[in-house]
């Protein structure tokens, strides 16, 4: 297979005019590619082929074996190259993911159906964790461990929008890290950023829900509440009203596309166990997060 044949499935995947946007930002770089064939757009060249291995879960060996015919290099000059243009991504990435102001999130959602008492609901807040290698060797203790995804990994903070744009991410960090207790860490920033704006989430955020001022966070609630009596002494219940809200929340979440479903099924390598260490897996859901920011405008 020829060099065409990667370039059209990225193209699959990625739209044309984010692509030429990111190589526009790549080549104003010195990025450090390795390659001792005269071939020409060598920037070019390993950005189809970084983003065609991570889009389609491709291992190195069996990348570089295939494309041998046209382009021989070794594995390891390969990996260095992928490893380049993921850090030169995730620079780019940075710049793509905006706050925004209050009536374009109001935009996103103008067309949504929200309801009771999330009429006026205008972004949605979530944490996502995404698998690293080393399931059997490393320890449930480890700082590393998520048991969302029953492997080592990252966690990321993400607020989105109507339209699954992602307007501002925090990561990758620990994921036994709890998320009101990193909502503590980045509370300030969050207010500043979106005064005005009412925020979705689920329960994992009724503590920091209970402190902002400038924003309104709804946040899915597990209470103790009373006990009924056809039921065991120590059942808890939901209040009708906790229970309307949390069901409004369900609905509101079901109406938007978050933006992790869209790169986990873009992106194959982030649905296993990611075998480039942390840095580059913070560089690649980075640069993933900014490719769905960019398919949307």
């Amino acid at each position: 297979m020829n060099f065409s044949h990667y370039e059209q499935k990225v193209k699959e995947k990625i739209k044309l005019r984010v692509l030429k946007e990111l190589l526009s930002f790549l080549k104003r770089k010195k990025i450090n590619i390795w390659c001792a064939v005269g071939r020409k757009n060598l920037v070019y060249t390993f950005l189809v082929l970084a983003l065609y291995k991570d889009l389609y879960g491709r291992g190195y060996t069996e990348l570089t074996n295939d494309i041998h015919d046209w382009l021989m290099i070794s594995s390891k000059t390969l990996r260095h190259n992928v490893k380049e243009i993921r850090k030169y991504g995730y620079k780019w990435a940075r710049k793509q993911l905006e706050a925004g102001a209050l009536s374009e999130w109001k935009s996103a959602v103008r067309r949504k159906k929200f309801k009771k008492p999330l009429k006026n609901v205008t972004l949605f807040l979530d944490s996502v964790d995404f698998p690293l290698r080393g399931k059997t060797s490393v320890s449930k203790k480890d700082p590393k461990w998520s048991f969302k995804c029953n492997a080592p990994g990252r966690r990321y903070m993400v607020v989105s929008d109507g339209r699954g744009k992602v307007r501002k991410m925090w990561g990758g960090y620990s994921p036994k890290k709890y998320d009101s207790d990193f909502m503590d860490v980045v509370h300030e920033e969050l207010e500043d950023l979106f005064e005005g704006a009412e925020i979705v989430a689920d329960q994992h955020f009724e503590l920091a829900a209970k402190t902002f001022e400038k924003v309104k966070v709804w946040a899915k609630v597990k209470e103790a509440g009373k006990k009924r009596k056809r039921d065991h002494a120590d059942t808890p219940y939901l209040s009708k009203e906790n229970a309307n809200l949390n069901a409004a929340i369900q609905h509101a979440r079901g109406r938007v596309e978050l933006p992790f479903a869209w790169m986990k099924n873009k992106f194959v390598a982030l649905q296993n166990g990611f075998g480039d260490g942390e840095e580059q897996l913070d560089y690649l859901v980075w640069l993933a997060a900014a490719l769905v920011t960019a398919d949307r405008k």
